[in-house]
């Protein structure tokens, strides 16, 4: 199945029981527009198939994530674990 980062990103916000909500900035010039990893090569080389469900894995990853990460803190109307980078610019019509 593919999946585009803005779909990727709407669940986890939901599976991780956040209240984050989607910035949207304009990427950066050196920016690859489109990213299609090729999983093909795992397939033919080492026989290798995805087993796990994306929603279980992303669940066990926000578990996982959640035990080794520092709490979050709030800036402005940002939650972050690290420092802000850059300033984002929204941009509705990405939607």
């Amino acid at each position: 199945m593919v999946y585009i980062i803005r779909e990727l990103a709407k669940m986890i916000i939901k599976l991780a029981g956040s209240r984050s909500r989607l910035i949207y900035s304009l990427l950066p010039q050196d920016d690859p527009i489109r990213r299609q990893p090729d999983i093909s090569p795992g397939r033919k080389i080492f026989g290798w198939e995805p087993k796990v469900p994306l929603e279980h894995g992303l669940r066990k990853s926000i578990e996982c994530f959640g035990e080794k990460l520092p709490a979050t803190k709030t800036i402005g109307h940002a939650q972050t674990a690290g420092p802000l980078i850059g300033e984002t610019i929204p941009n509705e019509a990405a939607q």
